[in-house]
């Protein structure tokens, strides 16, 4: 079975900590890490290299979710 890595990249904490908890139940997912904003994303993806991002669209700084995915 491959496993799935997953970043949450979302500005809600309370949201973030949601996914997680439903995600960490899943044997074939496995959440590298959160991101709160595009930058703290960023970082992620330097050490990081998921299979799928949870973006939300509208982030809380500069970049949102969709200029970030396509940039």
């Amino acid at each position: 079975m491959k496993v799935i890595d997953v970043i949450i990249a979302d500005d809600h904490k309370i949201f973030r900590e949601g996914v997680l908890a439903i995600l960490e139940k899943e044997r074939d997912i496995s959440v590298l890490g959160e991101a709160g904003n595009t930058d703290e994303l960023f970082n992620a993806l330097k050490t990081s290299m998921p299979d799928v991002i949870l973006m939300d669209i509208n982030m809380g700084n500069d970049t949102d979710g969709i200029d970030a995915t396509i940039g």
